[in-house]
């Protein structure tokens, strides 16, 4: 099973922040072939998505911004989730 990395991220800076920014205060590489020292290779990709919709650009420059729903997946076709999440209700989980 690949591994998975959940990413939570409440913003109440004004400042600029890309996704890039953020796994490097991690100290995880991420680049657009690459998270950690998982890179893309024969059927194994990275994909990315936000707010349920696929990035096909270098996803260090996403920029960062308040309830998104970032998920980065690494692997095959067929071990990339069966959904992916367009929103959710942060509200009811209070924040």
């Amino acid at each position: 099973m690949a591994p998975r990395y959940c990413l939570a991220a409440a913003l109440v800076a004004v400042a600029l922040l890309l996704l890039g920014q953020f796994f490097a205060v991690w100290g995880l590489p991420l680049s657009a072939s690459c998270i950690g020292s998982r890179c893309e290779q024969d059927a194994r990709q990275l994909r990315v998505w936000v707010n349920g919709k696929p990035v096909r650009a270098d996803p260090t420059r996403i920029v960062l911004d308040e309830h998104q729903q970032i998920v980065i997946a690494y692997g095959t076709e067929a071990q990339v989730p069966d959904r992916i999440p367009a929103s959710f209700d942060f509200a009811a989980a209070g924040v």
